[in-house]
């Protein structure tokens, strides 16, 4: 398989939003804009004028392309007044980021709910709690754990 070919194999990746995984999907999604060569048009303010023009539109095109294919259907309705890929970048962060309700009531809803069993690794266990404990620091929720 030549090179080429193995570039559009690994495109689409990208795992499905949800509200339990913003911060590492916003990571993954970077990655692929900057693998694409697209990422520019996700950080800069201002479409640039004269010959970038017409690069930067076609750059924003695929970095939109990319974050819909990533959305269900029923997330679309954030981002369908936004004409850029930072602007729906935003958007999605203002619904999904670490700092929504939203999120801070999954985040607290998944650890009320975990459990370890004979049936699951406590490896996994143990780095899913942390995981967990590290998104409630960002999102600054204050909770403790007592030990009865």
């Amino acid at each position: 398989m030549d090179s080429r070919a193995q570039k559009n194999n690994n495109r689409g990746k990208l795992p499905e939003l949800t509200s339990n995984n913003f911060p590492k999907w916003t990571l993954r999604l970077m990655i692929e804009l900057e693998a694409q060569d697209i990422i520019a048009s996700c950080v800069k303010d201002e479409e640039p004028s004269g010959d970038g023009e017409n690069a930067w539109k076609r750059q924003n095109g695929k970095a939109k392309f990319i974050i819909v294919c990533s959305l269900k259907d029923k997330q679309l309705h954030y981002i369908k007044d936004c004409e850029t890929a930072k602007e729906m970048i935003c958007k999605l962060e203002e619904a999904y980021g670490v700092a929504s309700q939203q999120s801070q009531v999954a985040l607290l809803r998944r650890l009320c709910e975990l459990r370890l069993n004979n049936k699951r690794d406590s490896e996994k266990h143990i780095s899913e709690f942390i995981d967990l404990e590290t998104n409630l620091k960002h999102c600054k929720v204050r909770w403790s754990l007592r030990m009865a």
